[in-house]
């Protein structure tokens, strides 16, 4: 996804820092950038080395990144950026991609997630900002069709009752299964079960 992020704004791509949770990624990431054509000006893997000015031979512009984009950063990793991003203020983007919490004063710009519910195998919850919510299943056709929509990022409860309301669908219609990928985990506790007891 990084990579994606980092062509999305290539043309500030000498003034890009990439901050990666992990140095197996940083390892790989550099790599795997070495020869590209679009690449970072900067790959480091934490908050408190994107601090530390870039070192000798590293090639980047001189002053502060126009961009930077953090991977999966956790609460820490959150509070060490929040006083640097209020330093570089609007001369900079901050990207966050796949926080594990999302921070105060941020919004998810776009969300593509699979198995949205643990309970349930397959699924998709969609939404580009600041669109609506799309919430679909891959039918017997394999294509997904959206199965509901919302304003709001619809609740684990919601998305449960949406997908049992689905997964029983054996209209004509729809193939015999508008919802045909979608399936209840083993072990997971279904909502006629739930009535029954």
């Amino acid at each position: 996804l990084a990579y994606l992020v980092v062509e999305m704004f290539q043309q500030y791509a000498e003034s890009c820092v990439v901050v990666l949770s992990d140095s197996k990624w940083v390892k790989a990431a550099e790599r795997d950038w070495k020869n590209a054509s679009i690449r970072p000006g900067r790959i480091v893997g934490s908050i408190k080395e994107l601090l530390k000015p870039a070192g000798f031979g590293q090639k980047t512009k001189a002053g502060k990144p126009k961009v930077v984009i953090v991977s999966q950063p956790g609460t820490a990793a959150l509070g060490e950026l929040e006083p640097y991003a209020e330093e570089l203020g609007s001369a900079a983007v901050v990207v966050l991609l796949n926080p594990r919490k999302e921070p105060e004063g941020y919004f998810t710009a776009f969300t593509l997630q699979d198995n949205p519910h643990p309970d349930w195998a397959g699924g998709l919850l969609f939404q580009a900002h600041p669109g609506l919510w799309v919430l679909g299943a891959a039918g017997n056709s394999g294509a997904v069709k959206v199965h509901g929509t919302s304003n709001r990022r619809p609740t684990l409860d919601e998305i449960d009752a949406g997908f049992e309301k689905v997964s029983g669908d054996t209209n004509w219609f729809s193939g015999g299964g508008a919802a045909a990928a979608l399936r209840r985990r083993s072990g997971a506790p279904s909502e006629e079960a739930a009535t029954l007891s």
